[in-house]
């Protein structure tokens, strides 16, 4: 069997959420630029664990939660590519307090300063 590109498997991937309805414009961008990234670095393999969070950690300079939001979108891809390619690993979850982004900072523990509003939280 042939292995196709990961941009032509991302495409498939897209067309299929699509068709279900899903407009996936930021994920489908996201997607997109992963496959690019992946079929220049590991050429028509699969998705493994070490290139998605390689490449959802890029730039260096970038924020945590933008990190967290690039590996949630390879896994939902991971997800549908494991049904038909076996050796497709499934990224983990990513933490989002490791990564900086919860739903409370630490002003929400703090008596004294509660979160008064949602735009004091981390998005």
């Amino acid at each position: 069997m042939k292995s196709s590109s990961m941009v032509q498997r991302v495409r498939g991937y897209l067309a299929h959420r699509r068709a279900l309805g899903f407009r996936l414009r930021s994920e489908g961008y996201l997607l997109l630029n992963f496959a690019r990234y992946s079929d220049r670095h590991s050429g028509c393999g699969p998705l493994t664990n070490k290139l998605a969070i390689t490449w959802a950690r890029l730039p260096k300079a970038s924020n945590r939660p933008r990190w967290a939001r690039r590996l949630e979108a390879v896994r939902r891809l991971a997800k549908y590519l494991a049904a038909t390619d076996s050796r497709t690993e499934l990224p983990p979850r990513p933490n989002l307090l490791a990564f900086g982004f919860g739903l409370y900072d630490d002003l929400a523990f703090d008596a004294k300063r509660p979160i008064k509003s949602g735009k004091q939280l981390y998005y």
